[in-house]
């Protein structure tokens, strides 16, 4: 992700960094100092395109100043930047400085100390031991990545996940005793947990994984098959980062947001009934939604009025999703016969 820039470049101690700090980066780079007390005093984020021979130069410079006497510096960067580092930084003779590689960073800052920690922790639930020990197999792979708990009993799930409170939950959907969309709205309950659905993807099951996205779920991963098994594991760890980097949504999006377009009522569905579409129009709207995007759509589809103009949606989905989230569209409040609109599917390769 792109580091927010009132972080980027600056070096924080406990006096100067945001109170209440509480970040996860991915992709980016941390260079920190721990005293001689075992305590992290001071830091500085940047993204990993900053990292070059003016960077090295200011951190040597900082690892010279007299209050760093004594002091170790660690300095994590993403692995893609594993070789071009390991050259930059061959010349540079300073023994208390460990380099470590990792494309996830937790930053805290709780009371008189801050907590860097590279090691993105999960918690696996499945009821299917084939799938936890393949996961486990794909996070020692990954090399970054920490399984606090596997659990196969989904109804034992929710009191481990709120003990170890995790970065992120893999949740299967069919289980025996309770699904896995229930698990999902049993946690969201009481706290905002971040979940990575893994399901077979049958179309049996589509509807039950679009239920745990509109439940709060961030994304969802097919389960592997023997001859993609490899392909797994690097979607696994996109799947893994980009949910842990994703921030909870405070409010859910009922209707357009922002200056009307004709006076409305403040309620969504007297919004949706007050705007009409202009006669003689030449409006197209377009959509475009990545693979955790599809509770964002229907929130969208489902606060438009009845008439819109001609409307393109591209939606990054499997393709056995694409008939069963169309399916998932609730129907419109005043006519529950309809789907809220006529969606037409087309699939495109990538290179199209």
């Amino acid at each position: 992700m792109s580091l927010d820039p009132s972080l980027s470049m600056t070096w924080f101690t406990l006096q100067t960094a945001p109170q209440g700090l509480d970040v996860i980066l991915t992709e980016c780079g941390v260079l920190y100092s721990r005293s001689e007390a075992q305590i992290i005093d001071g830091f500085t984020a940047f993204n990993s395109a900053d990292f070059d021979a003016a960077f090295i130069e200011r951190m040597d410079r900082r690892m010279k100043l007299s209050q760093s006497s004594g002091k170790d510096f660690f300095l994590i960067l993403p692995p893609s930047q594993r070789v071009t580092s390991s050259l930059m930084l061959r010349s540079l003779s300073r023994p208390r400085l460990r380099v470590k590689y990792s494309p996830f960073l937790a930053i805290r800052n709780w009371g008189s100390e801050f907590f860097i920690r590279e090691r993105l922790r999960i918690v696996n639930v499945d009821d299917s031991a084939v799938i936890l020990k393949h996961q486990a197999n794909c996070c020692a792979e990954l090399g970054y990545v920490d399984i606090l708990a596997q659990v196969a009993e989904p109804k034992e799930a929710v009191a481990t996940i709120m003990k170890l409170r995790p970065d992120v939950v893999t949740m299967d959907i069919q289980m025996p005793g309770m699904t896995g969309v229930e698990v999902v709205k049993d946690l969201l309950a009481v706290k905002h947990f971040k979940i990575v659905v893994i399901s077979s993807l049958g179309l049996d099951e589509g509807s039950q994984v679009f239920d745990a996205l509109n439940a709060g779920a961030f994304d969802y991963l097919q389960k592997p098959v023997a001859e993609h098994r490899g392909q797994f594991t690097a979607d696994f760890g996109e799947k893994l980062l980009t949910t842990a980097e994703a921030r909870p949504r405070i409010t859910p999006l009922k209707h357009r947001t922002g200056p009307p377009l004709s006076p409305i009522s403040s309620t969504p569905q007297a919004a949706k009934q007050a705007w009409v579409l202009p006669p003689n129009h030449r409006l197209l709207w377009c959509l475009g939604a990545s693979t955790g995007g599809t509770q964002a759509l229907t929130e969208i589809l489902t606060g438009l009025p009845a008439m819109i103009p001609p409307t393109i949606i591209v939606q990054h989905i499997p393709p056995v999703f694409s008939k069963a989230f169309a399916m998932s569209l609730p129907p419109i409040a005043s006519d529950p016969v309809s789907t809220i609109c006529f969606v037409k599917l087309r699939k495109f390769k990538a290179t199209q």
